[in-house]
């Protein structure tokens, strides 16, 4: 397996670093073939894989949850809408502090829960009660004020996004550029060749340390491979796929120009 990055309270952490622990509540970001990731599973005991599959759990059917199911339905995703009146789309009607109501929406086969509630303090007691019932089932939770934001992490949230945050933002993106606006790294995959590569093997730790990129797959005619042997080679039309955030691709094609 290669490890691209841990999210740990909501910050995603990319590079990893030799110093870098696996902590507990982090979510680990992967690469590999279901072998690898199996003998992955068997050396961290303990850890399990995020469901890829399933409806999507919002709680609450206001404006923000409304417009988080009609984003979700567009990418093509399943949503359950549980809200306290009936309302568009709502798929359950009660409080989502009740455990009846919880059982009825089946959150444990649930792929995630979105918390879209009016007030934090019902967030955070909701945050509590569903890391109870499917401790393995992210939840991320909207957050009405940013001082809020660590207790609903304490909670158990594994993302907590302030509204006040995100607003100001948008609006220093919209007035005064991207480069003003301090955002977490935006994971990319990006197909380069292997030119200034030949001298590395796939996993070696220079490439990471030079650019902050990692190779996480190398595409050979109809094979995609991601295990290589400690006297792997490049071949001449090998596609190598790398990962990193925008500022190491841009590292990478400074270290490795591509024609």
């Amino acid at each position: 397996m290669t490890v691209i990055g841990q999210w740990i309270g909501g910050k995603l952490i990319t590079p990893p670093t030799p110093e870098m622990r696996l902590e507990p509540g982090g979510i680990l970001i992967l690469v590999g073939n279901t072998e690898s990731l199996q003998r992955f599973m068997d050396l961290c005991a303990g850890a399990h894989q995020l469901r890829r599959h399933g409806k999507f759990l919002i709680a609450g059917g206001g404006e923000v949850g409304r417009k988080v199911a009609e984003l979700l339905n567009d990418a093509g995703e399943e949503t359950f809408l549980i809200d306290t009146r009936p309302g568009p789309g709502v798929d359950l009607i009660g409080n989502v502090l009740d455990m009846q109501i919880l059982k009825q929406a089946a959150i444990a086969d649930v792929q995630a829960v979105i918390l879209a509630l009016n007030t934090d303090s019902t967030t955070l007691f909701a945050t509590v009660i569903f890391k109870d019932l499917a401790p393995d089932v992210p939840v991320i939770a909207r957050v009405n004020r940013a001082e809020n934001v660590e207790r609903i992490y304490a909670a158990g949230a594994d993302f907590a996004l302030s509204i006040s945050q995100v607003s100001g933002q948008l609006l220093a993106w919209r007035l005064l550029g991207k480069e003003s606006v301090a955002v977490d790294p935006e994971l990319r995959v990006i197909k380069v060749s292997t030119r200034g590569l030949e001298r590395y093997h796939p996993g070696h730790s220079d490439i990471r340390v030079k650019t902050g990129c990692t190779i996480v797959a190398i595409e050979r005619g109809e094979q995609l491979l991601v295990e290589f042997a400690r006297d792997f080679h490049y071949e001449r039309d090998d596609a190598v796929y790398i990962c990193g955030s925008a500022e190491a691709a841009r590292k990478f094609y400074e270290v490795f120009p591509q024609e």
